[in-house]
Protein backbone atom coordinates (compact mmCIF):
# COMPACT_ATOMS: atom_id res chain seq x y z
CA UNK A 1 0.00 0.00 0.00
CA UNK A 2 1.18 3.48 -0.86
CA UNK A 3 1.75 5.93 1.72
CA UNK A 4 1.54 9.75 1.82
CA UNK A 5 5.01 10.53 0.92
CA UNK A 6 6.00 12.72 4.07
CA UNK A 7 8.11 16.15 3.88
CA UNK A 8 10.99 14.95 2.72
CA UNK A 9 14.65 15.90 2.21
CA UNK A 10 17.75 14.95 -0.01
CA UNK A 11 21.27 15.11 1.47
CA UNK A 12 24.93 13.77 0.91
CA UNK A 13 25.24 11.42 4.20
CA UNK A 14 27.73 11.47 6.68
CA UNK A 15 29.95 8.83 8.14
CA UNK A 16 27.94 9.48 11.21
CA UNK A 17 24.78 8.39 9.50
CA UNK A 18 26.47 4.73 8.01
CA UNK A 19 25.03 2.91 10.95
CA UNK A 20 21.64 4.42 9.72
CA UNK A 21 22.41 3.13 6.67
CA UNK A 22 23.22 -0.18 7.24
CA UNK A 23 20.07 -0.39 9.68
CA UNK A 24 18.18 1.13 6.56
CA UNK A 25 19.51 -1.73 3.75
CA UNK A 26 18.69 -4.45 6.11
CA UNK A 27 15.34 -3.37 6.95
CA UNK A 28 14.58 -3.61 2.78
CA UNK A 29 15.61 -6.74 2.92
CA UNK A 30 19.10 -5.64 0.38
CA UNK A 31 22.23 -6.42 1.18
CA UNK A 32 24.88 -3.31 0.79
CA UNK A 33 28.68 -2.81 1.25
CA UNK A 34 30.36 0.04 0.96
CA UNK A 35 33.39 -0.85 -1.25
CA UNK A 36 35.63 2.01 -0.90
CA UNK A 37 35.97 5.79 -2.06
CA UNK A 38 31.87 5.52 -1.00
CA UNK A 39 29.75 8.09 -0.99
CA UNK A 40 25.91 7.67 0.37
CA UNK A 41 22.68 9.86 -0.36
CA UNK A 42 19.65 9.38 1.05
CA UNK A 43 16.35 10.52 0.76
CA UNK A 44 15.00 11.06 5.15
CA UNK A 45 11.67 12.17 5.97
CA UNK A 46 11.24 14.95 8.52
CA UNK A 47 9.02 13.07 11.14
CA UNK A 48 8.27 16.23 13.25
CA UNK A 49 5.71 17.08 9.73
CA UNK A 50 2.17 18.16 10.29
CA UNK A 51 0.21 15.11 11.36
CA UNK A 52 -1.43 14.91 7.74
CA UNK A 53 2.22 14.21 6.98
CA UNK A 54 3.05 11.32 9.95
CA UNK A 55 3.41 7.91 8.37
CA UNK A 56 3.83 4.68 10.16
CA UNK A 57 6.54 1.88 8.82
CA UNK A 58 6.36 -1.51 10.06
CA UNK A 59 3.28 -0.33 12.21
CA UNK A 60 5.18 1.25 14.70
CA UNK A 61 4.78 5.13 14.78
CA UNK A 62 7.72 7.28 14.17
CA UNK A 63 9.04 8.92 17.28
CA UNK A 64 8.35 12.73 17.37
CA UNK A 65 10.97 15.08 16.26
CA UNK A 66 13.18 12.09 14.58
CA UNK A 67 14.44 11.52 10.86
CA UNK A 68 13.85 8.07 8.97
CA UNK A 69 15.73 7.13 6.07
CA UNK A 70 13.29 6.18 3.06
CA UNK A 71 15.54 5.83 0.33
CA UNK A 72 19.38 5.61 -0.11
CA UNK A 73 22.10 5.12 -3.08
CA UNK A 74 25.68 4.82 -3.10
CA UNK A 75 28.28 5.75 -5.52
CA UNK A 76 31.65 4.49 -6.04
CA UNK A 77 34.64 5.45 -7.84
CA UNK A 78 36.15 2.16 -6.87
CA UNK A 79 39.73 3.42 -7.02
CA UNK A 80 41.66 6.59 -7.87
CA UNK A 81 41.70 8.15 -11.04
CA UNK A 82 38.84 6.41 -12.44
CA UNK A 83 36.69 8.12 -14.67
CA UNK A 84 33.53 6.00 -14.08
CA UNK A 85 31.43 5.80 -11.27
CA UNK A 86 29.11 2.56 -10.06
CA UNK A 87 26.03 3.32 -9.07
CA UNK A 88 24.43 0.54 -6.71
CA UNK A 89 22.10 0.21 -3.55
CA UNK A 90 19.52 2.49 -5.15
CA UNK A 91 16.72 1.30 -2.88
CA UNK A 92 13.04 3.02 -2.28
CA UNK A 93 11.56 2.03 1.08
CA UNK A 94 8.62 -0.37 0.20
CA UNK A 95 5.98 2.10 1.42
CA UNK A 96 7.28 4.69 -0.77
CA UNK A 97 7.70 3.26 -4.40
CA UNK A 98 6.17 4.26 -7.41
CA UNK A 99 6.85 7.95 -6.32
CA UNK A 100 9.56 9.32 -7.92
CA UNK A 101 11.54 9.27 -5.46
CA UNK A 102 14.38 7.00 -7.02
CA UNK A 103 14.56 9.33 -9.96
CA UNK A 104 14.75 12.36 -7.87
CA UNK A 105 17.43 10.67 -5.93
CA UNK A 106 18.93 9.63 -8.69
CA UNK A 107 19.40 12.46 -10.48
CA UNK A 108 20.72 14.62 -7.27
CA UNK A 109 23.13 11.64 -6.42
CA UNK A 110 25.01 11.75 -9.31
CA UNK A 111 24.83 15.75 -9.85
CA UNK A 112 26.28 16.06 -6.52
CA UNK A 113 29.05 13.48 -6.96
CA UNK A 114 30.23 15.02 -10.65
CA UNK A 115 30.44 18.49 -8.70
CA UNK A 116 32.14 17.18 -5.98
CA UNK A 117 34.44 15.27 -7.25
CA UNK A 118 38.19 16.15 -7.92
CA UNK A 119 38.62 13.85 -10.72
CA UNK A 120 37.18 14.48 -14.19
CA UNK A 121 33.91 12.21 -14.41
CA UNK A 122 33.08 10.61 -17.66
CA UNK A 123 30.52 8.48 -16.89
CA UNK A 124 28.18 6.56 -13.90
CA UNK A 125 27.63 3.08 -14.11
CA UNK A 126 24.74 0.42 -13.01
CA UNK A 127 23.78 -3.00 -13.06
CA UNK A 128 20.22 -3.30 -13.09
CA UNK A 129 17.60 -6.53 -13.77
CA UNK A 130 15.60 -5.77 -16.55
CA UNK A 131 12.18 -4.69 -14.85
CA UNK A 132 14.43 -1.17 -13.46
CA UNK A 133 15.40 -0.43 -17.09
CA UNK A 134 12.79 2.27 -17.82
CA UNK A 135 13.66 3.78 -14.33
CA UNK A 136 17.62 4.81 -15.73
CA UNK A 137 16.12 5.64 -19.12
CA UNK A 138 13.69 8.06 -17.59
CA UNK A 139 17.07 9.73 -16.23
CA UNK A 140 18.29 10.01 -19.37
CA UNK A 141 21.07 6.25 -19.32
CA UNK A 142 21.35 4.48 -22.00
CA UNK A 143 21.89 0.14 -22.22
CA UNK A 144 25.33 -0.41 -22.50
CA UNK A 145 27.48 -3.88 -23.40
CA UNK A 146 30.41 -4.56 -20.96
CA UNK A 147 32.84 -3.82 -23.16
CA UNK A 148 32.57 0.00 -22.53
CA UNK A 149 33.34 -0.93 -19.20
CA UNK A 150 36.45 -0.30 -17.38
CA UNK A 151 38.35 -3.52 -16.42
CA UNK A 152 37.23 -3.10 -12.26
CA UNK A 153 34.08 -2.63 -13.39
CA UNK A 154 33.93 -5.25 -16.24
CA UNK A 155 35.44 -7.85 -13.72
CA UNK A 156 32.29 -7.16 -11.14
CA UNK A 157 29.68 -7.54 -14.17
CA UNK A 158 31.01 -10.65 -14.86
CA UNK A 159 30.89 -11.97 -11.11
CA UNK A 160 27.55 -10.47 -10.46
CA UNK A 161 26.46 -12.49 -13.80
CA UNK A 162 27.21 -15.30 -12.30
CA UNK A 163 24.21 -14.99 -9.76
CA UNK A 164 21.86 -12.58 -11.78
CA UNK A 165 22.36 -13.98 -15.52
CA UNK A 166 19.70 -10.88 -16.60
CA UNK A 167 21.49 -7.76 -14.94
CA UNK A 168 21.48 -5.17 -17.76
CA UNK A 169 24.41 -2.57 -17.88
CA UNK A 170 23.14 1.52 -18.07
CA UNK A 171 25.32 4.14 -18.06
CA UNK A 172 25.11 7.70 -18.07
CA UNK A 173 27.42 9.97 -20.01
CA UNK A 174 28.35 13.13 -17.76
Amino acid sequence: MLKTIPNFKLRCASKADKKAIKRFYHQQHYSAKFKGLDTSYLIEAANNSTPEHRVECQNKPFKENTKEIIACAIISQLETNNSQLFLHALVVHKNYQQNGLATQLLNYAIDAKVKNSKEEITSTVCFCEPSLISLYLKSHFICVSHEVLNPILNARYQTYLKKEPELKIMMFNV
